[in-house]
């Protein structure tokens, strides 16, 4: 199999998510590949995917072990390669690894940057306050993180769904920041 047949809105999402990922520091290839995997009914060999995103193998190759490392792909080479077609279990999957990766050192970083701030004499006290919210922030993020990591997919999709409720019936939702004129 050298290429899937990949009709015009599953190339149009397929370049979307090339195009979106690097906005949220992700690279290209992977998030390309991951909307293709997504979309793909089956598993998908590396020389299709190959084939419909126009790289060499080594490329995907690359592209795969780097959603392997979030937890994102499964399979083998024999068999193709595939993703969750749930996307809060997705969701899910991805922030965790980046929580595992990302969460200690910030928390850390924070801390030690309001510290050395509270504990140096030449530091303004306002900036002092200010690390130390961030820092906090930053903890109750985690605390949020751990508690979300203990939901199901399913649990997390109805808790945001409640939210969203909510949002909407105070006028807070997406649709009303959308119909507020601009300051």
């Amino acid at each position: 199999m050298k290429s899937l047949t990949v009709s015009a809105p599953i190339e149009k999402f397929v370049d979307y998510f090339g195009e979106l990922g690097p906005r949220w520091g992700l690279p290209e290839t992977p998030c390309r590949l991951h909307a293709l995997l997504y979309a793909s009914p089956r598993p998908v060999p590396l020389s299709a995917i190959s084939g419909s995103l126009d790289l060499s193998t080594t490329e995907a190759g690359e592209a795969v072990e780097f959603l392997k490392s979030f937890g994102l792909v499964f399979g083998s080479h024999e068999r193709g390669w595939e993703t969750a077609k749930d996307p809060w279990e997705m969701l899910l999957a991805g922030l965790a690894k980046r929580s595992e990766r990302d969460l200690p050192e910030a928390l850390e970083t924070l801390e030690s940057c309001w510290r050395e701030a509270r504990d140096d004499g030449a530091v303004d006290s306002t900036t002092e306050r200010q690390l130390r919210k961030l820092y906090e922030m930053a903890k109750d993020i985690a605390a949020l993180d751990f508690q979300a990591q203990r939901l199901s997919p399913h649990a997390l999709k109805r808790l945001v769904g409640v939210g969203r409720t909510a949002a909407r019936m105070f006028g807070r939702g997406p649709a009303a920041r959308r119909r507020q004129p601009p300051d």
